[in-house]
């Protein structure tokens, strides 16, 4: 098997995210990809997941976090330019992503890092068992790819404020983030930054360096799909909310129903709502969707 690896000077989550694709769709033979790329500040959510009801959405407006909802599973993350992120890219009869983990383990040890791996495949630091790194993953017929996330000096204030999560949620059929204690390595080993780890971690990996065409991954159709109001609204898991004592359903970005009945609002796309006037208990769930609409970032 031949190794190579690739890494991103784009802080942009989109281009990384279909800069991994691109990778992915891409791999020939038995060869196996290390990717690693670090984002400007934005929230991560997984693809079976509400971006609308995971984070605080006017949060992310006012401070310039970009939302952004990606296509493998598991929970939201904060990304920043303090956290790393990592992808093995291989075919899935080599695919293990314990040994994934256990080899970011090792190849960090020799930096006086004590990391361990959890029952979640998270890993984890310090006696308390704090989170510094979360996963997830994504197939097709003949390749995998394991991506994971790795706080080194995250700015942790941000991230828990950005995470709080601002609507009542009665019922979802999406998947549930599951809020966990995290810290930075740099509360370890106050002598390591992000550029110590990405020199360690390639170092270790010894492949070769792949050259991709930016031009590519940038006309991509996943680039552009992944920025679409239909990606972060419209193709959402089905759920219930309570605004002000109603139940609203939505599914695929329509409200299908309310309880009380509201019939003004039954099968009202969730964009089309500032077109009309309403009044009453109506207008007070028009307005509650705008405001979750208008501070997508």
């Amino acid at each position: 098997m031949s190794r190579k690896f690739a890494f991103s000077k784009n802080l942009n989550p989109y281009f990384n995210l279909a800069l991994e694709d691109f990778l992915f769709r891409n791999m020939q033979g038995e060869e196996e990809i290390l990717l690693i790329w670090k984002d400007q500040p934005s929230i991560i959510c997984g693809r079976f997941q509400n971006p609308l009801i995971e984070c605080d959405l006017e949060y992310l407006k006012n401070n310039n976090i970009m939302l952004v909802r990606r296509q493998s599973g598991g929970g939201t993350v904060y990304h920043d330019e303090g956290n790393i992120n990592i992808s093995f890219i291989s075919p899935k009869s080599k695919y293990n992503k314990e040994q994934n983990l256990d080899w970011i383990i090792q190849s960090l040890s020799p930096l006086g890092l004590s990391i361990r791996r959890n029952s979640r495949n998270d890993l984890v630091i310090g006696e308390n068992d704090y989170k510094i790194s979360g996963s997830a993953f994504k197939e097709n017929r003949d390749y995998c790819f394991h991506h994971c996330t790795l706080l080194v000096d995250s700015d942790l204030e941000v991230l828990n404020k950005s995470l709080i999560r601002k609507i009542t949620k009665i019922e979802s059929k999406g998947v549930d983030s599951k809020r966990s204690i995290v810290a930075n390595l740099k509360e370890f080993s106050s002598e390591i930054s992000t550029s110590t780890i990405v020199k360690t971690l390639l170092s270790t990996w010894q492949g070769e360096q792949i050259q991709f065409d930016e031009k590519k991954v940038l006309n991509s159709e996943f680039f552009k799909k992944i920025q679409s109001y239909e990606w972060v609204v419209i193709d959402n898991p089905p759920y219930k909310i309570e605004i002000e004592g109603i139940i609203v359903e939505v599914k695929k970005g329509r409200i299908v129903n309310c309880e009380p009945q509201i019939e003004e609002l039954t099968n009202m796309a969730l964009g089309d709502l500032g077109r009309h006037s309403f009044e009453g208990p109506a207008k007070s769930i028009a307005n509650y969707f705008r405001f979750l609409l208008n501070n997508l970032v």
